[in-house]
């Protein structure tokens, strides 16, 4: 279950317990309460598939290869989600 909370300067962030009992936020910044109830509905998705060891569904999983870099890597740093990893350069100097 996770919860969006609302600081004294306006920037919401959503809150939710860990597999683990661990009290966790994900800071949203200054955003409409109807994206952070969004982001929140898709947070309580991203905590059930890690408990039930599957993968997020397809609609999840979109959503969350089109989150901007900043956002994914808040996820990351709670443990909803594995870091993305930088792809590799190849260069044909490399190849020969």
């Amino acid at each position: 279950m996770a919860s969006v909370s609302r600081d004294a300067n306006g920037t919401k962030r959503v809150l939710f317990t860990d597999g683990d009992g661990e009290r966790r936020s994900v800071r949203l910044g200054r955003v409409p309460a109807k994206y952070a109830e969004s982001f929140k509905l898709r947070v309580e998705a991203l905590l059930a598939a890690k408990e039930l060891h599957q993968s997020p569904d397809a609609e999840l999983s979109a959503w969350l290869r089109d989150l901007p870099e900043r956002m994914y890597a808040r996820l990351a740093r709670v443990g909803l989600v594995e870091s993305r990893s930088k792809a590799a350069v190849v260069t044909l100097s490399g190849l020969l």
